[in-house]
């Protein structure tokens, strides 16, 4: 910025994907989300249309800390996307947030996941079981020497209850925030991430006494994330187990399914697990391709409803044409199902073309 120590710079990119559905592949426009795959018997169709909504505009600024002698800077950053809306075109915020040392504020990624772990899809939401969100936190990194580091994360509460129950409809509540505990190993050739997160997890039903949901539940969670590769291949991979966790996933945030009743009417927390592994490789220094494929599964308590998510399987397959830095054009095979409680199955696959242009983007010296 003229006249001050302060610096901008603006990033992002636009990006137009053409994609047809063999089957009707959910209602998220401009995204493949398995959750919103049909729950009962229809007629399958075809279904092709055109969406920009991934096309993604960044802020990142630093700043001198006035006053202080060592040239620390505090570090900003704000993004947004194009997906507020769940059909239409609409602005979403995704990141926002400061970092000053050590001490994080703001919104980003949830230290419990790992984002340098998503396989590279031309389909803008990948994996359904993977660590995908980002919330509020207050995070603290503490750097052991060179390649590992250890931290701690005071994140965003939230507990996805049942849509219904036979006492009433649910309002989610904690007793404390989501409290994330991570370690990072960092080497020349790639990374290993792991991180456990504790939750409390419950809520009450506005208007009754019974249940009384008051008495919560622990949720807990481990995740183990990592990448390897050369100049040639690269591999990414991310396990993930818990009770009460549903919600830090990609395709599962706002399902009702971190907590629900067992069979005797009592608060559980939601037993749930998922994998997901992508290999990619460059033919040549243009050309390249990815091969991904994720695992979920809730295991949904006898109060949830039959139409309550259970099983899904994803797997792509693309070639990506990169002849500059700045743009980038592919096709992708996205497949993906869906079992549901009852044991309703839904299959749709998914023919993807892209076209990407980055902005204020430029080769490595």
């Amino acid at each position: 910025m003229p006249g001050t120590a302060t610096l901008i710079k603006f990033g992002g990119f636009v990006k137009t994907d053409l994609f047809i559905d063999a089957n009707q592949a959910g209602t998220y426009y401009g995204g493949y989300v398995p959750s919103s795959f049909p729950s009962s018997p229809q007629p399958h169709t075809v279904n092709a249309t055109v969406s920009m909504r991934p096309s993604r505009f960044s802020a990142e600024f630093r700043q001198p800390v006035e006053g202080n002698e060592t040239g620390d800077t505090v570090k900003a950053y704000l993004e947004y996307d194009f997906l507020g809306n769940y059909e239409r075109t609409s602005l979403r915020l995704r990141q926002f947030y400061a970092e000053y040392k050590r001490i994080l504020v703001g919104q980003t990624w949830t230290a419990f996941g790992d984002p340098d772990v998503f396989p590279d899809t031309l389909e803008f939401e990948g994996p359904p079981g993977i660590i995908g969100l980002r919330q509020p936190m207050i995070r603290y990194t503490q750097p052991i020497n060179d390649s590992n580091r250890i931290g701690i994360s005071v994140e965003k509460s939230g507990t996805d209850t049942p849509f219904s129950t036979q006492f009433g409809t649910p309002v989610g509540s904690s007793l404390w925030p989501d409290l994330v505990a991570f370690y990072r190993l960092e080497k020349k050739n790639g990374h290993l991430h792991f991180a456990f997160v504790s939750r409390s997890v419950g809520g009450v039903i506005p208007n009754t006494l019974v249940p009384d949901l008051r008495n919560h539940v622990n949720g807990f969670g481990g995740s183990l994330s990592g990448a390897w590769g050369t100049s040639k291949n690269n591999v990414v991979f991310q396990l993930v187990f818990g009770k009460g966790i549903s919600n830090y996933y990609n395709d599962n945030f706002g399902l009702g399914t971190d907590v629900g009743f067992d069979s005797k009417g009592k608060l559980v927390a939601t037993p749930t697990g998922s994998g997901e592994f992508g290999y990619q490789h460059y033919w040549t220094k243009k050309l390249r391709s990815t091969l991904s494929y994720a695992y979920t599964q809730i295991n949904s308590p006898a109060g949830d409803p039959g139409f309550t998510y259970h099983v899904s399987n994803y797997a792509t397959a693309n070639l990506i044409v990169q002849p500059t830095v700045r743009f980038l054009f592919g096709g992708e095979y996205i497949y993906g199902s869906l079992v549901r409680k009852d044991g309703f199955k839904w299959v749709a696959p998914r023919i993807q073309g892209s076209v990407t242009y980055y902005i204020n983007k430029y080769p490595k010296e």
